[in-house]
């Protein structure tokens, strides 16, 4: 039995391994993005807006009410300048990691660290965490991200691992924060603030049992309006209306599921065998997000409604068109699976399990990543960021600072459309490397000679990016 027993833990160590490889290698592509990357239409305007002025919490227009963006953008710019994009990236990205790790802490007691990290294999192979990590403006997904992780962890400690905790703890305080911080980030995760409302009758109903003073009447109200009453006037003050003032945000109805469905898998499932995984991780999903129910498997359940909860109104909006949407759902939904499974296996496992556990995840990774081929061609490769950046060094190296330009695009009508948004017109020539006093698009031959004003000629290369030409 003893030689049984060391095998198996053997295996487990192994089974450790499998995964890391894979990620290790996912990961190193990110890096080499890094290397790769530029700043895409959206960064350009967040740092004009905020580029030596620091935490400018009057900007609302551009930022919809998620405030984070404003303390994002105000730090970084005044730290990192607007001379390249990787200490952005990175910044954002490790805000990412973080609420990944969080979420490890949450389910650490009852999900081994091999069935987490098949998890993360799988939601990195997906390619859903490129635009993520590969797009500054994408910060307040990652920072909406951490603070539910935080939530998460906080709700956990104190009511599904550690029942007898003290309701006044650290946990308790952290999580009630973690509210009003998610819509300061991104009022997308905002189903997450049932929780919040669980939580917080949960912590009311024990302090009302245990003690009845003037102390415990603080900590009350101070848990109504941190986990309730803050939160939901934030969402319907502040979240909600700046949100629908921009239009692309205001059309979400039953008949764009089918077709945010075909985009996704135009993108991430081309072919019928990814297609095919990706319908079976749903439908595993819901069957075990049923099984939680009955079962009162309560940290399965929590996992399951989050992803659930998120993507149903992704699906249903006409502007969710970006693959870092589904990151939390994919991922969320995908621990759910392996809690519920977790809670169900028998407790007298086999090494074959093991064994056919790993097969089963290399096989599922294998195809997602290959269905993310596309995905990972168009941010590492050669994606839009590279292409902006490749032309504005090109550009920076025609014509000194401070000149006026005029560019004319010797291009397809698709073709300038994608120069123009990647550049978010001037606001892409306006910073380093290029520093143009000011900028006029024109057609092919339109631009008209002027004293002070430098003529560039802009044709497509021969894989779909740019290249300049002074006239």
């Amino acid at each position: 039995m003893s030689h049984k027993t060391d095998n198996l833990s053997e295996v487990r160590s192994y089974s450790a391994i499998i995964p890391t490889v894979f990620l290790s290698f996912i990961l190193i592509s990110f890096f080499a993005a890094y290397l790769r990357t530029g700043f895409y239409a959206d960064d350009f305007m967040q740092m004009g807006t905020f580029y030596h002025n620091a935490i400018p919490y009057g900007h609302t227009s551009i930022t919809l009410g998620r405030y984070w963006a404003n303390v994002f953008w105000g730090i970084s710019t005044t730290a990192f300048g607007t001379t390249s994009d990787a200490p952005y990236l990175i910044f954002s990205t490790l805000i990412f990691f973080a609420g990944l790790y969080f979420i490890y802490l949450s389910i650490k007691p009852i999900l081994e660290l091999q069935y987490y990290l098949w998890a993360l294999v799988i939601l990195f192979a997906s390619g859903c965490t490129l635009p993520l990590m590969l797009w500054a403006s994408n910060n307040v997904h990652s920072m909406a991200i951490l603070t539910i992780s935080v939530g998460i962890f906080g709700f956990s400690k104190q009511f599904l691992y550690q029942r007898g905790v003290e309701i006044f703890s650290k946990y308790s305080i952290i999580e009630s924060l973690t509210y009003s911080l998610m819509l300061f980030a991104n009022p997308l995760y905002s189903p997450f603030l049932l929780i919040g409302i669980i939580s917080c009758f949960l912590k009311l109903r024990q302090i009302r049992v245990k003690k009845r003073n003037f102390v415990s009447r603080i900590w009350m109200t101070y848990f109504l309006l941190m986990q309730i009453i803050l939160p939901f006037t934030v969402l319907l003050t502040i979240s909600i209306p700046q949100t629908l003032k921009n239009s692309a945000y205001k059309q979400s109805r039953l008949v764009y599921i089918w077709k945010n469905i075909q985009f996704y898998s135009d993108q991430i499932a081309p072919r019928h065998i990814v297609m095919f995984i990706y319908a079976l991780i749903f439908f595993l999903g819901v069957l075990a997000f049923i099984t939680a129910i009955v079962k009162r498997h309560w940290m399965a359940m929590l996992f399951f409604y989050l992803g659930f909860s998120i993507l149903i109104p992704i699906l249903m909006q006409q502007n969710q068109h970006f693959l870092n949407y589904l990151v939390m759902p994919i991922f969320t939904i995908v621990i759910g699976i392996l809690l519920e499974f977790s809670f169900l296996r028998s407790s007298r496992e086999s090494i074959l399990n093991n064994y056919f556990t790993s097969i089963s995840f290399i096989f599922v990774f294998i195809i997602l990543f290959a269905g993310s081929t596309s995905v990972r061609e168009w941010y590492i490769d050669y994606n839009a960021g590279y292409a902006i950046y490749k032309l504005r060094i090109e550009m920076s190296s025609l014509v000194p600072p401070n000149s006026n330009l005029c560019l004319e695009e010797n291009l397809s009508t698709a073709q300038k459309s994608w120069l123009e948004g990647g550049l978010d017109y001037q606001w892409g020539l306006l910073h380093s490397p290029v520093n143009a006093s000011s900028v006029v698009f024109a057609s092919r031959s339109g631009c008209k000679p002027a004293s002070g004003t430098s003529i560039i000629e802009v044709v497509s290369d021969t894989r779909g990016g740019f290249n300049a030409k002074l006239k």
